[in-house]
């Protein structure tokens, strides 16, 4: 029964999307069932107060009829006494039979009488009088009856005495049926106001229901509209969802005959932003990345946030590929202004993008979203905020991405990456330590540059198990180089993004440190201006941590990525790399020469010291330490090496001990 009620309130409501959602379908039972017990316990009450006031409004009658009922047997019984003592008083002992019967048929009816109901004070004084009255009656025809028994004869004026006071208890009866007469009449009128207020609790009870209930049904309504919304739209950015896409996009694509594209987005270094401004500020990030792509979107157009940091677009309002290159530059061009999140400017975030072309990659959307997901892995393979077309060859990329994932974790696993040294000479001559720079040794001895896993390593968020390996290896050589007597030198270890802005990891490499017993003073770390500048706070806050603990810290690579003189002026650093690309044609340009001075001189004013990275003759040499240059890196002293050549061709050549 409650089943069909609830069906049809379903049904009545229009409330199509419950049935849909099972936690809504509870919530709603749940609300149906409350009203309806509600509703019953209300009703309940009602019958309940009917049926009281019914059984009140019979009582009350039926004292009423009985109070009046036996007022009138006490008037015909007086009545009765009466007219048996004018006919019958030559008749003592019959006559004395009936008065006394009739005597005590009027006590009783007296006593009960006076106990129906709350007798009012008039009433009262009004049964005083009638039993003083009826006592006088008594006495005075009891006398009477006495002469008769004593055979003497009653008198006319005794018998017009007994005659009056009969007509007294006659006139006091009436009285007293009269009064009878009222309290029906008033137990009449008091039951009909109690009627009246009955009715009324019960309309209002009723009332009351109704609004609780449609109060209710408004409440779950809009619920229901809000949980339909919300399972078709993606909480962060108020934009379609992947249940839209399944529900709508889905069915859309098979219809689809012109030229339109299916676009996989999925943003690169989002995860920078949660990992060093919060979840909050991420997701604000989403929010405005969504405005933005919205603007560029045309009225037939779909776009969906699939979560996370991953978008998916069903462009439609293009006609061919010219077209379709012309929204896919405006889409990537969402990044090219800075984001301000909380005061915050965020620059470093971008897109990558793969496109599949409808129909001719497809006409369903399992496979047409496949393959503009690949082609967007292609777009972060060969260097992302780029957008791929998917072709057959494609899926070559994606196998060998996939092979060479594998390979890196098994490397990291075996202990395949290596440190390999390159030394660092003062402007003196003397060996001053080393960069230790990574490289994968394969099997065989075959040597994999950087150039060819680092930026993979880093997409595939590899490279902070490849820096936690290659510390490791130093501190092992460094500790080893120790327990060998040589000191005084330190080997500078590169710090990636993820590494510097992450508190945890940083904690780890100076844990490593300690681990080996290495002393702080003999190991130097790497930075870079661009993995500062992505969390600007918090790599301070790290490299802090990291200087209070006697570890000296470098700034690689100075000159190439986000130069200011700002970072100078307020960076906690010790070192300044000049980059490569300043010291190559230093002999020959005069630009590079005014350049490299300004840094160098900027450099010391600050206290730093000035490494020049990537040296190779020795006229560079010269013209850097004309300049002021402390420190040389390059091939001109060495190659990166392995530990034992570092150890043999440096260490121990340069006695430094």
């Amino acid at each position: 029964m409650i089943k069909k009620i609830i069906i049809k309130i379903r049904k009545n409501f229009f409330i199509e999307v419950i049935s849909k959602n099972p936690k809504l379908q509870i919530i709603f039972n749940s609300v149906i069932m409350l009203a309806l017990t509600i509703f019953l316990i209300f009703t309940f009450i009602s019958y309940k107060t009917l049926k009281d006031s019914y059984n009140n409004e019979t009582n009350m009658y039926q004292n009423g009829y009985l109070t009046s009922a036996y007022a009138n047997k006490i008037n015909e019984d007086v009545w009765s006494i009466r007219l048996y003592a004018l006919y019958s008083v030559n008749d003592y002992m019959d006559m004395k039979d009936k008065v006394d019967e009739y005597e005590k048929d009027v006590e009783e009816n007296i006593n009960k009488y006076t106990t129906l109901h709350d007798l009012t004070d008039e009433e009262k004084d009004l049964v005083v009088q009638f039993k003083e009255s009826n006592k006088k009656y008594s006495n005075r025809l009891n006398e009477l009856l006495g002469k008769l028994k004593e055979s003497k004869a009653i008198t006319n004026d005794e018998k017009k005495e007994i005659m009056n006071l009969g007509d007294r208890r006659i006139e006091l009866s009436k009285e007293m049926l009269n009064y009878s007469d009222q309290y029906i009449k008033s137990l009449s009128d008091k039951n009909e106001i109690i009627k009246e207020i009955t009715l009324r609790t019960i309309i209002a009870i009723n009332f009351a229901m109704i609004l609780l209930f449609s109060l209710m049904m408004f409440v779950v309504t809009k619920i229901s509209k809000k949980m339909d919304y919300y399972a078709f739209h993606n909480c962060v950015t108020d934009l379609p969802n992947k249940n839209y896409v399944l529900n709508t996009l889905v069915k859309e694509i098979p219809k689809i005959n012109n030229y339109s594209l299916l676009i996989s987005l999925d943003m690169d270094n989002f995860k920078a932003v949660n990992d060093t401004l919060g979840h909050i500020s991420g997701d604000e990030f989403l929010k405005q990345a969504g405005r933005r792509f919205k603007k560029v979107m045309h009225i037939q157009d779909y776009i969906c946030h699939n979560g996370g940091d991953e978008f998916l677009f069903l462009i439609k309002s293009v006609k061919n590929k010219d077209e379709a290159e012309v929204m896919l530059r405006e889409i990537l061009n969402v990044f090219k202004k800075p984001f301000n999140i909380y005061g915050k400017n965020v620059d470093y975030v971008t897109a990558s993008l793969g496109v599949a072309v409808i129909p001719k990659d497809g006409n369903n959307f399992e496979t047409l979203y496949k393959r503009a997901d690949d082609a967007m892995y292609e777009s972060k393979r060969i260097g992302k905020h780029v957008y791929s077309f998917y072709n057959d060859a494609i899926n070559v990329g994606i196998y060998e991405d996939t092979i060479k994932k594998k390979a890196i974790e098994d490397g990291i696993k075996n202990g395949e990456f290596k440190a390999f040294y390159q030394p660092k000479i003062s402007k003196n001559g003397e060996v001053l330590g080393a960069e230790a720079l990574v490289r994968w040794i394969k099997e065989g001895n075959k040597i994999i540059p950087p150039s060819e896993f680092i930026d993979f390593a880093e997409r595939e968020g590899l490279i902070k198990y490849i820096g936690e390996s290659v510390i490791v290896e130093v501190c092992r050589n460094v500790s080893n180089w120790i327990d060998k007597g040589y000191k005084n030198f330190k080997i500078a270890v590169n710090l990636s993004t993820e590494q510097l802005i992450d508190s945890k990891l940083c904690d780890n490499l100076l844990e490593i440190i300690e681990g080996f017993k290495v002393p702080f003073e003999y190991i130097e770390f790497e930075v870079t201006e661009t993995t500062i500048a992505k969390n600007f706070d918090k790599a301070v806050n790290n490299i802090n941590k990291i200087r209070a603990n006697g570890i000296k810290i470098s700034l690689d690579d100075f000159g190439t990525g986000y130069s200011s003189l700002n970072y100078l002026k307020n960076m906690p650093i010790d070192v300044i790399k000049i980059d490569k690309s300043f010291v190559d044609d230093i002999t020959s340009n005069e630009a590079s020469v005014v350049m490299v001075n300004t840094i160098i001189s900027l450099s010391h004013y600050f206290g730093y010291e000035v490494v020049a990275e990537g040296v190779e003759e020795i006229e560079q040499i010269e013209s850097l330490k004309s300049l002021g240059c402390d420190i040389f890196q390059g091939y001109y002293y060495g190659k990166p090496m392995e530990n034992t050549n570092f150890e043999n061709g440096f260490l121990k050549l340069h006695n430094i001990k």
